[in-house]
C-alpha cells in the first residue's frame, strides 16, 4: 500500500471508531446521553435572575430619611454653579494657551 492509502484508511477507521462510541441508541434523537431534562438549564437561568426571591423578612427598610433624600435629588437636578466643572470649550480653550 501506499503512504496515501494508508493514511485514508487510518482516518476511515478513526471516523468509524467515533460512529461505534455512539451509545442509547434505544432512546429517541435528542435524548441520548442527556441526564437534564430539556430546558434546565433556561429555568436555572431564570431563577439566578431574580435578586431575592424570597425575602429576608417584615422589617421596613431603613436608610435615608425623606428631608435628606429630597435634599439629594434637588442638587442632583438643580446643581449650583461651583459643582459644575469647566465646559468643553473652557477646557479647549485652556489646553490651546499652552499650544500658543
Amino acid at each position: 500500500m501506499t503512504h496515501r492509502a494508508t493514511i485514508i484508511l487510518l482516518a476511515a477507521a478513526t471516523f468509524l471508531g467515533g460512529c461505534a462510541a455512539v451509545r442509547d441508541l434505544d432512546k429517541p434523537v435528542g435524548q441520548q446521553g442527556f441526564n437534564d431534562p430539556l430546558g434546565a438549564s433556561y429555568r436555572q437561568q431564570l431563577q439566578a435572575q431574580k435578586f431575592d426571591p424570597i425575602p429576608a423578612g417584615s422589617d421596613p427598610v431603613t436608610g435615608m430619611d425623606g428631608k435628606l433624600s429630597q435634599r439629594a435629588i434637588q442638587a442632583y437636578q438643580q446643581p449650583t454653579p461651583e459643582d459644575k466643572g469647566p465646559t468643553f470649550n473652557e477646557v479647549m480653550r485652556f489646553l490651546m494657551q499652552d499650544k500658543q
